[in-house]
């Protein structure tokens, strides 16, 4: 639109609040857990690192930035090149980022890519063919089971009881031995 009215009646043409919306927000930049994110209204995209990254990294899917959580929809090109410490990437995301060339070009030692299950064609497509035979599907996390019946539910209600007794019973010994009953 900026360079339409240039050329159509030049700048001083142009009205104010039209050159307003050609104006980008500018991304902030903050570094959590190791990973540098540019971040603006409500997305973030991973950047780099802070120190290299060695063993398992991991992508989250969201990053929290003075309160405000973003969601993290984009590895920036070469954002991890040659990190050769590095020897597995874990993403938390059912949906995959968009993810830049070359994002982990000359880690000579990555041997894994780990995503939520269900997602590994979507992540192999992501990847591309360099890094699709690294995908590796992660098992969904099974949530313990607390049951309120079974072995000890008739024991828990009366051991708590009975620790109450003992410790009136305790209290009240004590202010008879003070000479306060």
């Amino acid at each position: 639109m900026f360079y339409h009215s240039v050329l159509r009646g030049g700048l001083l043409s142009q009205k104010p609040s039209n050159l307003a919306s050609e104006v980008k927000a500018v991304p902030a930049t903050a570094t959590v857990n190791n990973l540098t994110y540019n971040y603006s209204g409500t997305t973030a995209a991973v950047t780099g690192y802070s120190t290299n990254p060695e063993g398992d990294l991991v992508i989250p899917s969201t990053v929290t930035i003075s309160g405000t959580t973003y969601t993290v929809t984009s590895i920036r090109r070469e954002a991890f090149y040659g990190c050769a410490g590095l020897t597995s990437v874990t993403f938390e995301g059912t949906t995959p980022p968009t993810i830049g060339d070359g994002v982990f070009e000359s880690c000579d030692n990555l041997a894994n890519i780990y995503v939520p299950a269900g997602t590994g064609d979507a992540y192999k497509a992501a990847l591309g063919a360099s890094y699709a035979s690294l995908v590796t599907e992660m098992a969904a996390p099974v949530a313990p089971v607390v049951e309120e019946t079974g072995v000890f539910a008739d024991v828990i209600i009366p051991a708590i009881s009975l620790v109450l007794v003992v410790a009136m019973i305790v209290v009240a010994v004590k202010k008879k031995r003070l000479g306060a009953i």
